[in-house]
Order: structure tokens, then sequence, then C-alpha cells
């Protein structure tokens, strides 16, 4: 009930943790990088294989679904490769322009046809599914976005409803993972902790992206950033959250090639 109240009341490179912070390029390495101990963190760079399979799941053309209500039917589960990746984060954290570089709109190529994008937070208010035709069984799901101050009452309990009737509708061999976005420019608010909470409870696997990295225009202000994110995500109370943080900017187009092939070792269970 506490935190429900909460949230009522709330309006590529890849980073790891393992004793200092990593920077881990595509050309690092080809294998995993085995994890020390339980309290150490490891990132599964991206195989040549993967990156192709990568590069092929996403040079294909997506289809939009229109916007699932509570009464919406969610796509059927008819194979054990269904997949579903939510995306989830504060109004204006970008969430739908991220959505719109993974699925083709990437730095230089202009907004995703599909994926409807506005200045105005709190556009997004419904579920969005997107699928992919290069794998008939992979959903990628906007979220409706949270935090959003000038939201009354009623929308807030919309969200809460919306967003609870869907991650308690799906296992989690259907639901993979959860994105939680994070403005770069802000760090981790309040808003995102009680949604890192939310997702703990409901026992929801979720890592962190950054977006908006194309603000931090000094490097010192990306590391305190990562530090605090790293910090957090690794705390043992969250016990859901991936340690792997993704650095995102849907503007210059850093982190979505790294960001789809994370997606795409999920696809594919790699």
């Amino acid at each position: 009930m506490q935190l429900r109240q909460q949230l009522l009341s709330l309006a590529p490179t890849i980073y790891t943790l393992s004793g200092i912070f990593e920077e881990c390029s595509a050309s690092d390495a080809e294998a995993p990088v085995a994890a020390p101990d339980s309290d150490s963190t490891s990132s599964l760079l991206p195989s040549s294989s993967l990156r192709t399979k990568a590069k092929i799941l996403f040079s294909a053309p997506p289809s939009y679904h229109s916007p699932a209500s509570l009464s919406y039917a969610l796509p059927p589960v008819t194979s054990s490769k269904h997949t579903e990746v939510a995306c989830l984060g504060r109004s204006n954290v970008g969430k739908s322009s991220l959505v719109a570089a993974l699925l083709g709109g990437g730095a230089g190529r202009g907004k995703g046809p599909l994926v409807r994008t506005s200045k105005r937070p709190g556009c997004t208010q419904t579920l969005n599914l997107y699928s992919l035709q290069g794998h008939p069984y992979f959903y990628l799901v906007d979220l409706p976005g949270y935090g959003f101050a000038r939201a009354g009452g009623g929308q807030r309990e919309t969200w809460l409803e919306v967003t609870l009737s869907y991650l308690n509708s799906r296992g989690l061999d259907v639901l993979r993972r959860t994105l939680l976005l994070i403005d770069a420019r802000h760090g981790v608010m309040k808003h995102d902790e009680a949604a890192m909470d939310l997702l703990d409870e409901h026992a929801v696997p979720y890592q962190l992206v950054l977006t908006k990295v194309d603000a931090l225009k000094h490097e010192s202000e990306r590391e305190e950033t990562l530090a605090q994110v790293l910090r957090l995500c690794t705390q043992r109370r969250h016990l859901a959250c991936w340690p792997i943080v993704h650095v995102t900017s849907s503007r210059t187009g850093e982190g979505v090639e790294a960001l789809r092939e994370c997606l795409a070792s999920l696809v594919y269970q790699e």
C-alpha cells in the first residue's frame, strides 16, 4: 500500500561495475566475461554472430499494433520463442525517441515512421506494441510514462493500472526484460527509485538505460551520473535489477547498436 501511494504521488556503450568502471566496446572481446564472484558483475560482450543477428533483426520493417488499454487483448503467446521487452520511464525521458531509434530511426535516418514522439510530456498514456518482421514472435512494448507533474490523480491511477495489469499478465518466459530509462541529465530521481521498487516487488527483471547522454558535455558529468546509477542498481535491495547500464542518445545514435545487440541476445537466448 505504501508503494502504491508513493507511485500515485509521482507525477553503445555498456557499463558494468567490477571494483572499477569498465567501458566495454564491441571490439574488446568476442567471448563472455566470466563472473569473478557473486558480489561482482559481468557483461556479456556480443559475439560476431550476435551482431549479425541484431542487424538482421532490426533491419526488418517494424509493425505497429493499436494502443492497448486494459481491455485490449495482448498478443497471444503461441510459441516458446515469444519474447517481449518493455520500455518504462518518466515522461519526457526520451522513451518514444529511443524506441524509434531502435526500430530504425537512428541518428541520420530520421524518426521511425511508426513511432509517434512528442515534445509534450505524458503523450504516451497507453501500451504501444511494435513487432519486427525479422522475428514474428518479438514485441517491443512502450509503456506509459510516469512522473508527469501536471497529470491528475485519475491519470496517475490509470498509469498504475495499465502498467501493473501488463506486468502481472506476462511471465518471465515472455517478458524477458524491462528497460527502465533514466534521463542522464538528472540521474536517478525519486520517481525512478519508486519504479525500481515496483519492478523488484513484482520480480520483473530490468536494467537501467541512460538516455540523452549527448546532453552531458563534460566527461566528469558522465562519470558522476554513471557512478550514481551503478551504485544504485547494484544495491542488494534491487534484486531484479541487472548490474549493466546502457548509455544511449537517440539524437546521435550513441549506444543504440549495443542496445540492439542486448535485445537480440534475449530474442535468441544467447
